[in-house]
């Protein structure tokens, strides 16, 4: 994007803007913000309420951010630093990629020093925030982890084996662990996240997993004010799939076309758009 047109942007979740580097700490925030979150500019010489400042002696001024780059955040990261000139004004563009780390401020350490971006703000990452970035460094989600308190007994095998039955596959304890449905914790096999939320004994996923619930509702307008239809669909997410297209199907209006004597119901929003059965077959 041209510089004019990052100028006249207001602040959000990946552009900020600064006055100067008299306080390095919220600028060091910012960047580190920025990397664990989704990227951004920080544009350096303009202050918050618009006003177009400069930075004066810009090449000292950009070693000395440098250095505080390099000094302050951990892992190391290298971000784009430009000098632009722009109405006869110095400014520092700092450009940040999204990167996995996570990235955190050294003095603060690695449990209180890892800061997000929400909206335009900086924040400091909670345990949960903080945990999921810690998975993504290593590509592993949340649904890959393994379940604790749980052991392989907590799982329905009758559901997975009439489940694989469909597609004429036998279950095997290594079957499942290629599947991530088990997960090595210690010396023994435990049914991960996901593998609980697919095939688990509903009282023990209802205990661990309250929140793993599939709830379709239907409102009157765009406020939400007034329901008109609910349904919350007991069960593991394979009968959801089910489930949900039926939900739709019964608040979609129906129109026909008559060809050649015969009617063709047509849906307000097509199946393809919401519908479609789990492929069992990607087992």
């Amino acid at each position: 994007m041209e510089i004019e047109n990052l100028l006249v942007q207001p602040e959000s979740k990946t552009l900020e803007f600064k006055r100067d580097l008299s306080s390095l700490e919220p600028i060091i925030k910012t960047i580190i913000a920025f990397a664990n979150t989704a990227g951004g500019i920080l544009i350096i010489g303009k202050s918050s309420d618009g006003k177009l400042i400069g930075v004066n002696d810009i090449f000292k001024a950009e070693e000395a951010l440098a250095n505080s780059i390099s000094d302050n955040i951990y892992p190391s990261m290298l971000p784009e630093i430009e000098i632009i000139s722009y109405k006869k004004k110095s400014l520092l563009i700092v450009k940040v990629t999204h990167w996995k780390a996570p990235f955190y401020f050294k003095k603060q350490g690695s449990s209180n020093g890892v800061y997000v971006r929400l909206g335009s703000t900086n924040r400091i990452a909670g345990p949960e925030v903080l945990a999921e970035l810690q998975r993504s460094a290593i590509n592993i989600s949340f649904d890959q982890e393994p379940l604790s308190g749980t052991s392989k007994d907590d799982l329905d095998f009758d559901l997975m084996s009439t489940t694989f039955k469909q597609i004429k596959k036998e279950i095997n304890e290594e079957k499942l662990t290629s599947l991530g449905v088990l997960i090595r914790s210690g010396n023994k096999l435990v049914p991960s996240v996901g593998g609980m939320i697919l095939f688990g004994n509903p009282t023990k996923r209802d205990l661990l997993l309250p929140y793993a619930k599939v709830r379709c509702a239907r409102f009157i307008g765009n406020d939400k004010t007034k329901l008109l239809d609910r349904y919350e669909i007991e069960g593991t997410i394979l009968k959801a799939v089910d489930e949900v297209p039926k939900f739709i199907n019964r608040n979609t209006r129906l129109t026909g076309e008559i060809k050649e004597i015969r009617r063709k119901d047509i849906r307000e929003y097509p199946i393809t758009a919401y519908g479609g059965r789990l492929r069992l077959d990607s087992f």
